[in-house]
């Protein structure tokens, strides 16, 4: 029954808690910094499936996390989607992101990685 549920576009929001009601997010971008939208996702317990740009990379581990495509890939996204669509265990993709946000991008921790880059550039503290 939940493989016929249709896609909503849900546009730009700022409200992730009524995000956060749906299985998976879906993005597609042809360039991008540090995907806040996806850590969001992530921080929601969402799956992803993303066009590799920019930081995803960094943020989403294809298969562990996401589903990702190369950018401006139509078909590669397409397939992205079907794979995420078969996934019976989104939940654990969903929760996965979650500790993934929760132990790499805490605030904390990006405050001292550029407090400690900019002492290696000749910053004084």
């Amino acid at each position: 029954a939940s493989s016929k549920r249709k896609p909503t576009r849900l546009g730009t929001r700022l409200d992730m808690r009524s995000v956060a009601r749906h299985r998976a997010i879906g993005r597609c971008s042809l360039s991008e910094g540090m995907p806040i939208s996806l850590l969001e996702a992530m921080a929601s317990g969402l799956p992803i499936v993303s066009t590799r740009v920019g930081g995803v990379d960094e943020v989403a581990v294809e298969g562990q996390i996401a589903f990702l495509a190369e950018a401006a890939d139509v078909e590669g996204l397409a397939q992205a989607m079907i794979k995420m669509a078969r996934r019976s265990d989104l939940a654990q993709m969903g929760a996965l992101g979650r500790e993934t946000v929760k132990t790499r991008f805490r605030t904390e921790n990006s405050w001292a990685e550029y407090h400690n880059l900019f002492l290696s550039h000749g910053a004084k503290p």
